[in-house]
C-alpha cells in the first residue's frame, strides 16, 4: 500500500484546487482548449476528406508499426 502523510494530502489538495482556479479552469484556458478542440477537429475532417493524399507506401507503414507498436518482451 502507497500512502502520504495527512500534511502532505492536505498541500496536494491545496495545489490542486490552485491549479484548477488559476489554470484549467481559467476562461481564457477553457477558451483555449475549445479553439484547440475546434483546429484538432478541422485536421481530422481535413485528413478523411483528403485521406487519399496522405496514404503512407507500404515500407513506410511497417516501419512506424516497428517503431510505435508496443514491445511484447518488455
Amino acid at each position: 500500500m502507497v500512502g502520504i502523510s495527512e500534511t502532505m494530502g492536505e498541500a496536494l489538495e491545496s495545489l490542486r484546487r490552485f491549479n484548477y482556479e488559476r489554470i484549467y479552469l481559467r476562461e481564457a484556458s477553457v477558451d483555449q482548449s475549445s479553439a484547440v478542440v475546434d483546429l484538432l477537429r478541422a485536421l481530422v475532417d481535413h485528413y478523411v476528406k483528403h485521406r487519399r493524399r496522405f496514404r503512407c507506401e507500404p515500407s513506410s507503414r511497417q516501419a512506424m508499426k516497428r517503431r510505435f507498436a508496443p514491445r511484447s518482451d518488455t
